[in-house]
């Protein structure tokens, strides 16, 4: 029996973009019971608007000691998202 990724993930998807507030994003994982966001933009093209995952943040990112001013793009982890 293979486990897939599916069998873990919550529908809908929630997400935050880079500049939310690392605050307000912690406090909607919390809310919501969830241990991992996808930060997302989208492309600047007005007739093929597109998402694009930028990175990801987790209930270890979200642990951090930060300033009230830090954005989720400060702390994501963004290397090894393609």
């Amino acid at each position: 029996m293979k486990i897939q990724v599916k069998d873990f993930m919550s529908a809908p998807v929630i997400t935050a973009k880079g500049e939310n507030s690392f605050i307000e994003v912690r406090a909607l994982m919390k809310d919501k019971g969830i241990n991992a966001i996808p930060i997302i933009s989208y492309s600047k093209d007005i007739l093929d608007t597109e998402m694009i995952i930028r990175g990801i943040v987790n209930t270890t990112d979200m642990n951090k000691d930060v300033q009230e001013s830090t954005t989720v793009e400060d702390v994501m982890t963004s290397s090894r998202v393609q």
